[in-house]
């Protein structure tokens, strides 16, 4: 009869409700857990379910129509679950099972409409979830299994939406979004990934894939409609965006070792493409003004390419698939063309390619070449350069200015 009463006594234990139609349901079942929920409005509802040992979960809500569901078992243990909601309209689910133990989650929202969703199972062990939204329709889910892994999401505005999944150990994943409609997803399936995204403006879309071993993304949108993927498939991979201004796009993809891309965008309607799948190759990127496009294709060894497109409608193709080459193009004003193919068995090939003016024509193609050298510099307008080099010790230099 003693053990009834104590079952009892347990299922309401630590539990408050204030005001009218607000409905709590709390069934605890094992050792030191405990349950506060604390609701203040009208029509709120709340549920919380624990089935393990020293399992804590927090509920608070301000506001109407607020959802809140906590579930830690069975068997989980030590977990921390705590749900504050101020609004009307917000619903937020936390799930700490599967033989979950030592996980830490937090959920803030404030607004109207919000959506958050919490898992931390399938043996998560000493996971960190950190979710905050203020404003109106924005939805959030995370999802942690295995070792130490962290996120935390911020989101600022009306309508935005971020997605983080992880599993494996050590991953860590930062999603802050400042405006309406930003759209992020962060998916790390390897071990020591870092990806840190921010979005500041409407309608903006990042996506971030890592999986093996210490890949880093960082994304920066800053502006309205921009784009960027990055896919690290490889391990030691490095990856940086940062875009400016309008409807810009971007898209990574990393599949080899030790690669890097930097990518910058500043104005409007640019395009970068860049593709790696060697060992120790370098890209950068750097766009200043409206409608540039860029590909890079790496698929050698420690290759070095450099583009920088300022002006508008200019383009660029660069492949390299020897070893140690390196390519450099500059593109000033309007509408000029850069094509640069640095193929194997090439190796240590230059080619620099500086071209100023509207209308300006470069090819190069070296094969089958060691040391070759290439040298293309274009001023004024119309001019048009090609150059195909194949041997051993070439050097081509062409200068032409109108």
């Amino acid at each position: 009869m003693k053990k009834v009463v104590l079952s009892a006594l347990a299922l309401v234990a630590g539990v408050t409700l204030t005001a009218q139609s607000n409905a709590s349901d709390v069934n605890q079942l094992g050792g030191a857990l405990e349950a506060n929920v604390v609701q203040v409005g009208a029509e709120n509802w709340s549920d919380v379910d624990q089935f393990g040992i020293s399992n804590i979960g927090d509920v608070v809500q301000y506001g109407r129509n607020n959802n809140a569901y906590t579930q830690q078992g069975p068997r989980a243990r030590y977990n921390y679950s705590l749900i504050a909601q101020e609004g009307r309209g917000n619903s937020a689910t936390t799930s700490q099972q599967n033989g979950a133990r030592l996980n830490y989650s937090l959920v803030e929202q404030w607004g109207r409409g919000n959506n958050s969703y919490v898992s931390q199972g399938d043996r998560a062990l000493e996971n960190v979830s950190l979710v905050a939204q203020d404003g109106r329709g924005n939805n959030s889910g995370v999802h942690q299994t295995d070792y130490k892994n962290s996120s935390d999401v911020s989101q600022y505005g009306d309508y935005n939406d971020s997605q983080v999944g992880q599993s494996n150990q050590y991953n860590e994943a930062d999603v802050d979004q400042i405006g309406d409609g930003n759209w992020s997803g962060v998916h790390q399936d390897g071990e020591w990934g870092l990806a840190d995204v921010y979005q500041n403006g409407n309608h903006n879309s990042s996506n971030v894939t890592q999986s093996n071993y210490y890949n880093t993304a960082y994304v920066a949108q800053h502006g309205n409609g921009n784009d960027s993927g990055v896919s690290q498939t490889g391990s030691l991979e490095y990856a940086d965006v940062y875009q400016n201004g309008n409807d810009n796009w971007s898209g990574i993809n990393q599949t080899g070792e030790y690669n890097e891309s930097y990518v910058s965008q500043t104005g409007n309607n640019n395009y970068s493409d860049i593709s790696q799948i060697g060992f120790d190759e370098t890209a950068v990127v750097t766009q200043i003004g409206n409608g540039n496009g860029s590909w890079i294709g790496q698929s050698g060894l420690a290759n070095y390419t450099n583009v920088l497109q300022d002006g508008h409608g200019n383009y660029s193709s660069v492949n390299q698939s020897g070893a140690f080459d390196v390519a450099t193009v500059e593109q000033h004003g309007g509408y000029n063309q850069s094509y640069i193919d640095q193929d194997a068995p090439s190796s240590l090939n230059l080619a620099d390619v500086y071209q100023e003016g509207h209308g300006n024509v470069s090819s190069v193609l070296q094969t089958y070449s060691l040391g070759s050298t290439s040298l293309v510099t274009q001023l004024g307008g119309y001019n048009n350069s090609h150059i195909v080099q194949s041997g051993i010790g070439n050097m081509a230099n062409v200068f032409q200015s109108n």
